[in-house]
């Protein structure tokens, strides 16, 4: 049916394309209870509901929820056997604005251009009075003479005061400079998504703003519960040790670690070959493991029949050497009765007969600085044979010579240096003297 007069004051621009009528029908089905009406209802009285042309009892036989009207029981099977008259509500005379749909041509200049105080500092006053306050000390643009100020650091706000944490210059150009809406609110929710990393500054969020462990705050010791995935934590740069990390960027491959209280780890190198990690009391070092101790034996033999050679008194004699028994040393050798030996500390423990000579002692000299080494005990062989012997301990600088040496008082043809006196089985050969020099 047409209708003659004006549109109906309650039309909806969002609801229908057309203006609304007073009146509508729906078809019951028997099934549905609930149907879309075009104007938004605020109470089943604001409508007459007529099913099959009997009157419904509202609340009892229906109720309205905003443009939706729900009846008790499903209305039966009928082509517009359902008819609802409208009547004047608290809200018909209302029409709903869509989001987004005021411009800015429909805004009040109060709005659309904001407040802005500007003063002159006198170069003694640290506050100014604004005309309104602000909903914060972030809702307001500071500059001095065109320097960006900010809050706490440069200025606190209280109401409409801001106090200056220094004084402007006098003649300074202090601005100020309102932004956003006018209120007295401040806004504590923000739109989802709506700010990024852009909009944080490095290192102003704090562990007490981020919520619980569950969802990737992190307390304590990094536990693997704690870490839904790497991507969600993007947890970067260098982990300090009291936060159980390391406190190091980067480990060098096979070096030892060492704790280092709260600072970051020390690391021992494994350094050259052979090398044994070893305290010195306080902390750990690569070094060199201790050199092995190792020997030359040298001594001088001869025929079974063959004496030991004449001693000659009062004059230092070298005495013969010529049979290398053992040579454990690296470098060392012998050739000439002398026994050539690397740098480094020896022992050295040699033994050698004499017969008739007297007084005799035995001397182990370095013959390259012409330096006496060691120097052996005195025997007294003036009525027999006996064994004279030297031990002690030595240093070489560098590569030397060394020979075994002999003073005795007396001279001593043929056999000073020992004597072929048998007792010994046929055909083994005759040793008069054997010195041992150990390198440690």
């Amino acid at each position: 049916m047409a209708y003659i007069g004006a549109v109906a004051p309650g039309y909806d621009p969002t609801r229908a394309s057309v203006p609304q009528l007073d009146a509508e029908r729906f078809s019951g089905d028997a099934t549905t209870t609930a149907f879309t009406l075009t104007r938004q209802v605020v109470s089943p009285t604001d409508i007459d509901v007529i099913v099959e042309n009997v009157t419904q009892e509202p609340t009892v036989a229906y109720s309205v929820n905003g443009y939706t009207l729900t009846f008790t029981g499903a209305p039966g099977v009928g082509t517009n056997n359902i008819y609802v008259i409208y009547r004047a509500s608290g809200i018909s005379n209302y029409a709903f604005v869509p989001d987004g749909s005021i411009t800015f041509a429909k805004l009040a200049n109060n709005i659309k251009q904001f407040t802005v105080d500007a003063v002159t500092a006198n170069g003694t006053g640290t506050t100014v009075e604004l005309t309104e306050a602000p909903a914060s000390a972030n809702s307001i643009i500071v500059s001095v003479d065109g320097v960006i100020q900010t809050a706490p650091t440069n200025y606190t706000l209280s109401g409409s005061t801001i106090t200056f944490t220094g004084t402007p210059d006098n003649g300074a150009n202090v601005v100020v400079r309102h932004i956003g809406f006018r209120t007295t609110s401040t806004v504590t929710a923000l739109q989802a998504s709506s700010v990024t990393a852009t909009e944080i500054a490095d290192g102003s969020i704090t562990n007490v703003k981020i919520v619980s462990v569950a969802n990737t705050k992190i307390t304590g010791n990094i536990v693997s519960s704690q870490i839904t995935s790497v991507a969600n934590t993007q947890i970067t740069g260098t982990l300090s040790v009291a936060t159980g990390g390391t406190g190091a960027a980067t480990l060098t491959a096979n070096n030892v670690l060492l704790g280092n209280g709260t600072s970051a780890l020390q690391v021992v190198a494994p350094g050259t070959t052979g090398n044994l990690l070893t305290s010195n009391g306080t902390t750990w070092t690569s070094s060199a493991a201790a050199a092995q101790q190792t020997s030359i034996i040298v001594s001088y033999v001869v025929g079974p029949t063959t004496d030991g050679g004449g001693a000659t008194g009062s004059t230092v004699q070298t005495r013969p050497l010529n049979t290398v028994n053992y040579n454990g040393i690296t470098g060392a050798s012998l050739s000439a009765n002398t026994v050539s030996l690397p740098s480094g500390d020896y022992f050295v423990d040699a033994i050698a007969s004499v017969f008739l000579t007297g007084q005799a002692r035995l001397i182990v000299q370095n013959t390259t600085t012409s330096a006496n080494l060691v120097l052996g005990v005195p025997v007294d062989a003036t009525n027999d044979e006996l064994t004279v012997n030297v031990i002690g301990k030595f240093n070489l600088a560098s590569t030397s010579n060394v020979q075994l040496q002999m003073y005795c008082n007396n001279t001593r043809a043929g056999d000073g240096m020992g004597t072929n006196g048998g007792g010994l089985p046929p055909g083994v050969n005759s040793v008069y003297t054997v010195m041992q020099l150990t390198k440690f």
